[in-house]
């Protein structure tokens, strides 16, 4: 079964590292890219050769303007121009790899910035794997159209990196999650505790202030050695000004009781006295 190759990639001016690689299998196939490579002439024939030398030889020696034939209908017009004072195929891939390739210099500059680039890819946040993976072999596939050998191990490597990488951020963030939650947990205790506190105090010092004793406030219970801010502080004066006359009317009420209840006892002892009998007076004897 024969194989016929499909026509040269034509190359426009435009993505000469993926023209060069189809042309450079197209030569292949066609048993050419010797010719290119080498640009080596077919040795004579020697005296006498046989049928079969004669036709090998001009095979060989047919090889190069097959070759520049290839080469000349793989580019447009304006490429053309470009090449078609070239004396062999190899002249011409020369002319093409040095103007669109750039120098050797060049190259080795290009590869030094897409190798740190490989190195600096890293997933982002809204990407998919996907979609970083393809990220990852443009950039792999564009060093190696450069020529440079890019083991495949690399690309592994750094595929699992990443996904190390995003295992590790995600336990970080996990864990900084739970200890934002039990800080805010912490905090919301704290606080409720707090103003627990400051509601038994208020409390206390408020039962202290109302609280008096006979016609005495005690003073020592309400807390005045205790430290206030100033919103308390008004508060507590408020507070004993109010028990100052709550105690004074308590006073007055207590004084207004025992009297009542002496002048009862005097009432009683002047009834009793006048509901006593008289002694009869003795007789004169």
């Amino acid at each position: 079964m024969s194989f016929t190759p499909p026509p040269p990639p034509v190359f426009t001016g435009e993505n000469y590292h993926i023209w060069v690689v189809k042309m450079k299998t197209y030569l292949q196939a066609h048993d050419l890219w010797s010719v290119v490579e080498n640009d080596a002439e077919p040795p004579p024939l020697r005296a006498n050769p046989t049928i079969a030398q004669m036709r090998q030889h001009a095979e060989e020696t047919a090889k190069k303007p097959k070759a520049m034939a290839c080469l000349q209908n793989g580019v447009s017009d304006v490429i053309f121009t470009r090449i078609m004072a070239c004396d062999s195929p190899k002249q011409a891939w020369d002319r093409l790899k040095e103007e669109f390739m750039g120098s050797e210099k060049t190259r080795q500059q290009q590869l030094i910035n897409l190798r740190r680039d490989f190195e600096n890819l890293k997933m982002k946040e809204a990407e998919s794997i996907k979609q970083y993976s393809d990220r990852i072999m443009t950039t792999v596939n564009s060093i190696r159209l450069l020529g440079d050998d890019f083991a495949e191990s690399r690309v592994v490597e750094k595929r699992r990196a990443n996904r190390q990488e995003e295992h590790s951020e995600g336990a970080f963030q996990a864990k900084a999650r739970e200890s934002s939650n039990s800080s805010q947990k912490g905090k919301s205790l704290g606080l409720r505790k707090m103003r627990s506190r400051e509601e038994i105090q208020a409390g206390e010092v408020t039962h202290h202030a109302l609280t008096a004793r006979g016609p005495h406030i005690q003073r020592s219970s309400v807390g005045e050695d205790q430290m206030f801010n100033a919103g308390n502080a008004n508060n507590l004066v408020m507070l004993r000004s109010f028990a100052g006359i709550k105690a004074k009317h308590q006073h007055n009420k207590i004084r207004h009781r025992l009297l009542k209840m002496f002048q009862l006892r005097r009432s009683m002892s002047l009834v009793h006295l006048a509901f006593q009998p008289r002694a009869e007076p003795s007789a004169v004897g």
